[in-house]
């Protein structure tokens, strides 16, 4: 296990054992607290699906809050609000209740109003202190949005009107302690469960159907969220998770933590959005398409995952990320486009003129890169297990993989899609027509040159890797470490030359003759014939140059290397 999973594993540790105290020290500081129902004759609330319970409710939580909290009980039915104002220290329970936005809402009263509307609420009270605030427990609740009658919205136009909203206040350090759980929300015009800043949440055992925004949404900083048996969906609004966080907490901090354990995204996508020292832990994660993880000056671990990714999925300035155990595949969902990209991880994306990206690093250990067959729908498309973009080698980003397998039909396994980069790849198994694509010369970009060591490495194709680099002004390196292919698979081309590259290293290419000019090779290579135990050295490279739509043999020099004793 590598220092960062030791350091997050051990952080996590600790990160459950505080979350996992929440709902106790919540049913500790209840006994003994009243237990009432709504629809008691002195609240009034009806439960009929037709009657606005608004102020009912709302009479409830201002009762009980002035008596230190307790619960309030929802029995089964339809209880429709528009917006109440809810306070910590108190569960909110109501298996088989179903709490409704009122249809039509908007028409009612304009959609600038109903822009800000939000079900169950903690924006007119936010919780103020030194230290965590007694829990907010909202439990067995079924969330209506009435998405369907409320107007346009498909275009952030009620963007903010979440079903449950929770936020603390930022000026103190405290923060608003929540649990949710065995809850649904569904029909939202804008988010399911929307957290703010200053919030420690914890979310379990919920369902999320057609949420326009989201079925969790985290976007404040100083918050710190568990989210464990999630389900999302939606046909009419596709339904996943987002965290994005905009919005500063305390201390003008964005910092979040989450943790995040097994969460099916069926139809929605996977939107992370982390700055400033946050920590992001996942664990048994399903989503397919979008995936978009952005992580400056952050820390991310997902482990046992699988993620369906699209053409315009990123990962974005990734300062130290990890996926262990994981699998990605090309999603199916994306139309497939001529001269369109699609790569099995998302595109690596280290550095932009709005950002520069330094001593970042993305690992892969003992993850899987799937084109499931029958995905190939145009033949103008092409297909890579994983791209990393532009970067310069003075920036010190690197990429590692160690185990784990590009497995199908993809053009190219490993590809730089602009040039440059440092890779470290150990016992990788690549299937793909090009395992390897490197590019890498100086420009007025910067210094975008390629630094890789292969080590392990295992190719299933009939050619190795492509090259491109400007001999002329080429600070290129290559290094192989215990790497055996068969001399069928030794096909190596180049656009503008091998020549002014470094290597360092050898591989061993075992083939049944000897070797000759035209057999490709990398300076340091060995050649080992079958059965004879004779080998001879390269010298000089040899491999297939390819320029301007035509294609010329530079032919390699083989020296016999003495007997072996």
């Amino acid at each position: 296990m590598g220092q960062m999973s030791r350091c997050l594993v051990a952080g996590l540790a600790v990160f459950l054992i505080l979350l996992g105290n929440v709902a106790p020290g919540g049913a500790a500081l209840q006994q003994g607290r009243p237990t009432i129902s709504v629809r008691e004759a002195r609240f009034g609330a009806k439960g009929d699906g037709v009657t606005d319970d608004t102020a009912a409710i709302q009479r409830a939580v201002d009762w009980l809050y002035a008596r230190e909290g307790g619960k309030i009980l929802f029995p089964p039915g339809t209880y429709i609000v528009t917006s109440v104002n809810i306070r910590e220290g108190i569960t909110y329970e109501g298996y088989g209740a179903t709490i409704k936005r009122p249809e039509h809402l908007t028409d009612k009263i304009g959609q600038k109003a109903a822009h800000w509307v939000r079900t169950f609420t903690t924006q007119k009270y936010k919780y103020c202190g030194q230290s965590d605030s007694r829990p907010l427990i909202i439990r067995g609740l079924t969330f209506d949005g009435s998405s369907q009658t409320q107007g346009p919205y498909k275009k952030y136009e009620l963007e903010h009107a979440a079903l449950v909203f929770l936020t603390g206040d930022k000026k103190c350090p405290g923060r608003l302690t929540a649990v949710v759980e065995d809850c649904v929300f569904k029909n939202a015009v804008a988010d399911g469960l929307s957290v703010y800043v200053n919030v420690k949440v914890t979310m379990r055992n919920c369902l999320a159907e057609n949420c326009f925004r989201g079925g969790f949404v985290l976007t404040g900083g100083h918050s710190v969220a568990e989210v464990t048996n999630l389900t999302t969906r939606g046909k009419i609004d596709p339904t996943g998770i987002d965290v994005e966080v905009d919005g500063a907490g305390f201390g003008n901090s964005y910092k979040v933590e989450v943790y995040l354990e097994n969460l099916t995204l069926e139809d929605g996508d996977f939107d992370v959005g982390v700055k400033d020292g946050s920590v992001v832990l996942g664990k048994n994660i399903f989503a397919e398409a979008p995936f978009n993880l952005v992580a400056p000056r952050s820390r991310i671990l997902l482990r046992d995952c699988r993620f369906g990714i699209g053409p315009d999925n990123h990962l974005y300035f990734p300062q130290e990320v990890s996926f262990e155990g994981c699998e990605f595949f090309v999603s199916s969902r994306v139309p497939d486009k001529p001269y369109q990209q699609h790569s099995a991880a998302p595109k690596i994306v280290w550095t932009t003129k709005y950002y520069k990206g330094e001593n970042q690093k993305v690992t892969f250990r003992e993850c899987r890169f799937v084109l499931p067959p029958g995905y190939r729908k145009n033949p103008a498309a092409r297909y890579y297990g994983l791209l990393t973009t532009w970067d310069d080698v003075d920036y010190h980003n690197r990429l590692e993989m160690e185990g784990g397998a590009i497995q199908g039909d993809f053009d190219v396994g490993l590809g730089m899609v602009h040039r440059g980069g440092r890779w470290r790849l150990k016992n990788l198994s690549i299937e793909a027509a090009l395992p390897l694509a490197l590019t890498g010369f100086a420009d007025s970009l910067g210094r975008s040159f390629f630094d890789i060591v292969v080590e392990g490495l295992k190719v299933k194709s009939s050619r190795y890797i492509h090259l491109t680099g400007y001999p002329q002004a080429n600070d290129n390196g290559l290094e192989h470490r215990n790497v055996v292919i068969p001399a069928k698979a030794n096909i190596i081309t180049s656009t503008h030359g091998l020549e002014g590259n470094r290597y360092a290293g050898n591989r061993l290419i075992i083939g049944p003759e000897p070797p000759t000019a035209a057999t490709h090779g990398l300076p340091g290579d060995v050649f080992e014939q079958e059965g004879t135990g004779k080998r001879w050295r390269c010298v000089r490279p040899g491999y297939l140059k390819s320029r301007d739509g035509t294609e010329r043999l530079v032919e390699a020099r083989w020296e016999e290397m003495p007997a072996s004793r």
